[in-house]
């Protein structure tokens, strides 16, 4: 039986974080400084946004998949949902880092969005 293409409902931190980037621009290429802006318009929906390195990234027998993400100093391991997985073991393929978009801490579901980056690790 094919799979249903219907999509889910976005939740509504995607939704407000959507909302707090809708008018967001950069005028600079410097990524460090757009992910700073990226913070400051976040902040009002306690959403973070980060820049990590995928130094683990694997499925186990039950059929979840982890994967282990470093930002600055601090590593944090987790089960992530497919969709973030699948990027995170992209950017561990291709050496990248990611943007990750969260509340809390870029652990599992408190994942909102996971961008694999253009800059290498």
């Amino acid at each position: 039986m094919p799979k249903s293409t219907k999509k889910k409902p976005r939740s509504k931190a995607v939704a407000a974080a959507l909302k707090a980037m809708e008018n967001l621009s950069f005028e600079t290429a410097d990524l460090d400084f757009q992910l700073k802006q990226l913070t400051e318009s976040l902040k009002a929906i306690d959403t973070i946004a980060n820049l990590g390195s995928i130094w683990y990234a694997g499925g186990t027998i039950d059929g979840s998949h982890s994967v282990a993400v470093a930002i600055g100093s601090t590593s944090y391991w987790s089960t992530w949902p497919d969709w973030a997985y699948e990027i995170a073991k992209d950017a561990l393929h291709f050496n990248k880092q990611v943007l990750l978009m969260y509340q809390n801490q870029p652990t599992g579901l408190n994942l909102l969005w996971v961008y694999c980056s253009n800059r290498p690790v």
